[in-house]
Formats: C-alpha cells, sequence, structure tokens
C-alpha cells in the first residue's frame, strides 16, 4: 500500500496563525478572523502545483494476496463393517449354534431317506466340579456304517455339570454308539489321560422321545483301561462333517 499526505500548506498556515497570537488556544479569539484570511493566501503560494483535474494521490497497490483455494471436501464414506463369524458347517441335516468360546456346533448328518421316526438324544453329566471349564465331546455313531445317522457337537462343564441335546440323532428300535469324552488334562486333545464313557442303548417307540445318556466320574459305562481310550480316540480325530 503508498499513501503519501501533503503537509507543507497546512504548516505554512499554523505558523503563519502562530506568529499573529492566534494559534494553540483551539477557541476563536477576536482579530483572528483577518490573520486567517491573510494566512490562507500566504499557503496559497507554499501549495504544490497538480495538473488541472488530478486528484490528491491516495492511491493503493492490488499487492493483497489472492483468496485461499478452498479446503477439500472432507470424505464422508465410512468403512464397511464387517461381517461377523459364522458356524461352520458341512452339509449336515440339523445343525445348531454351539455355546460360544470355540465349541464346535451341534451336527446331525447322513441318515436313511425311508427313516421316518427320530429320536433326539440328550447327554448329561455332573459331579465334575475339579473339571470346571472343561470341554464336552459328544459323537454318536459309526462314520464307517453309511447311510447310518451320525451327530456331535461340544458343551462345557459348568459348576460341575453340562447338558447337550441332539436332535434326531437316533433311528427308532436300534441300538446306537454314543461316545463321551471330557478333556481332563485342557489340551483340546483326545488322548488316553482324558475321560471317556459309552453307551449302546436304543429308543423305542411310536412317537419321538429323549433318549438321556447320564455320566458321572463313577459311571458304570465309563471306558477304561487308558489303552481303550486311546483307540476309541480315533473316532475324535477323524469325524466326517458331511
Amino acid at each position: 500500500m503508498t499513501a503519501r499526505i501533503v503537509l507543507a500548506p497546512f504548516l505554512s498556515t499554523l505558523a503563519c496563525l502562530w506568529s499573529a497570537g492566534c494559534g494553540g488556544s483551539g477557541t476563536a479569539v477576536a482579530g483572528c478572523e483577518g490573520a486567517t484570511t491573510s494566512c490562507d493566501a500566504s499557503a496559497d503560494n507554499h501549495r504544490p502545483s497538480q495538473p488541472e483535474g488530478a486528484a490528491v494521490e491516495t492511491s493503493v497497490a492490488d499487492s493483497a494476496p489472492p483468496p485461499d483455494a478452498p479446503l477439500p471436501d472432507a470424505p464422508t464414506d465410512l468403512p464397511e463393517s464387517s461381517p461377523g463369524d459364522a458356524v461352520v458347517s458341512g452339509d449336515p441335516a440339523v445343525t445348531t449354534d454351539g455355546p460360544g468360546d470355540g465349541l464346535e456346533p451341534v451336527r446331525v448328518i447322513r441318515g436313511a431317506p425311508d427313516e421316518r421316526l427320530w429320536h433326539d438324544v440328550v447327554v448329561e453329566g455332573q459331579g465334575f466340579s475339579d473339571l470346571d471349564g472343561r470341554i464336552v465331546t459328544v459323537r454318536i455313531g459309526f462314520p464307517s456304517r453309511p447311510p447310518e445317522r451320525l451327530a456331535s457337537g461340544q458343551a462345557r462343564i459348568d459348576m460341575g455339570a453340562f447338558s447337550i441335546r441332539l436332535p434326531g440323532a437316533m433311528e427308532s428300535g436300534r441300538s446306537k454308539r454314543k461316545l463321551v469324552q471330557i478333556d481332563a488334562d485342557g489340551d483340546r486333545l483326545c488322548s488316553a489321560a482324558d475321560l471317556m464313557f459309552e453307551d449302546s442303548g436304543f429308543a423305542d417307540g411310536a412317537t419321538p422321545t429323549d433318549f438321556v445318556m447320564k455320566v458321572t466320574p463313577t459311571s458304570i459305562n465309563k471306558v477304561g483301561p487308558s489303552v481303550i481310550i486311546e483307540a476309541e480316540c480315533e473316532s475324535f480325530r477323524n469325524w466326517p462333517l458331511e
């Protein structure tokens, strides 16, 4: 920005008035009107000459910076939400969600297409307070005998007890192998260090009913010695999903 103010005429008038005794009071003084007129005429002699029609120079250079560029719009797209974990299943006849905590779901597969009546299997255990938190795995049927119905699933011992239902897991009037393994050492594997129980009972009747298998630490259906447990573990290691 450039500005220039011409002060010479004003200073000349002020000096003239002061010498006449009419300056500095800020109020009108009698006899000073003539001095003011005379001093104004004297100041004209000190006013610089300007071309006709010229305006007093108060030019301002066009030096202002350009306006700031607009800020880019903030992104409004939100990341897509991730899908939740899905229960893994093969091609089951019946599949229900497991209780969580990494447990496998209840899975019921195969079965003769002409079979008209199926019974549920309920496995119940109690008296295992020293094994709270351990995983119980159930296997029903023989995979080597298709199209025999197979059922499997897991539960967790809580306050010394557990219960797991396997819907439509048994044909009517037919003996069925049922294995229950408790992961006593907590390694999530089947080994001779675990507890195992076995049952081969059957359900009968004209209507669906529950076959209940109960296990306790002293059950007579407890499997042993350890060599037999190790042999039965093969069913847990290579169980089919369809």
